[in-house]
């Protein structure tokens, strides 16, 4: 099987947990590569405080190179800022390449369309789950036991 590629946006104060199962799930089910890739190429901060080194940088990156976008969480995104990504998602869409938005990124793709999935920010497990299914990564029976285990209906709050 060929190996593919998830391309995963990093910028300072991404949101590194919102597609962090997504990725797991990409690298050990779905026989894909992490190329993670920020505007520059420089190294950034997320959130968490994790200081992650872009493989690449944005101008590298065309559609034909990928067969994922994922774009995590983040203020910058209510900022405004990362408007640069928009005719790499708009190449994408054009390829019918999935593009997954969690979180505050969905200011930049919308919330529907064909091939663009979309989470809220605290969804990541079944963020993990739209993008397994869409890029065929497991079997539908699969995944739901693949996701068993993160949910819990316990309210932990309450006594």
């Amino acid at each position: 099987m060929k190996k593919r590629t998830a391309a995963l946006f990093v910028f300072n104060g991404y949101e590194d947990w919102g597609p962090a199962l997504a990725l797991g799930l990409l690298r050990s089910k779905g026989n894909f590569t992490i190329k993670t890739f920020s505007i520059d190429g420089e190294p950034v901060l997320s959130a968490g405080g994790l200081v992650v080194q872009p493989s690449c940088y944005l101008d590298q990156l065309t559609a034909e190179k990928i067969d994922l976008l994922i774009l995590p969480g983040g203020d910058a995104w209510q900022e405004g800022q990362n408007r640069e990504l928009l005719p790499l998602v708009d190449e994408m869409l054009w390829q019918n390449k999935p593009v997954a938005a969690i979180g505050s990124a969905t200011l930049l793709t919308g919330t529907t369309g064909d091939n663009i999935i979309t989470a809220q920010g605290s969804a990541m497990v079944e963020f993990a789950v739209a993008i397994a299914a869409a890029t065929g990564c497991m079997e539908e029976e699969k995944l739901l036991e693949w996701a068993e285990p993160y949910q819990y209906s316990a309210n932990i709050l309450s006594e």
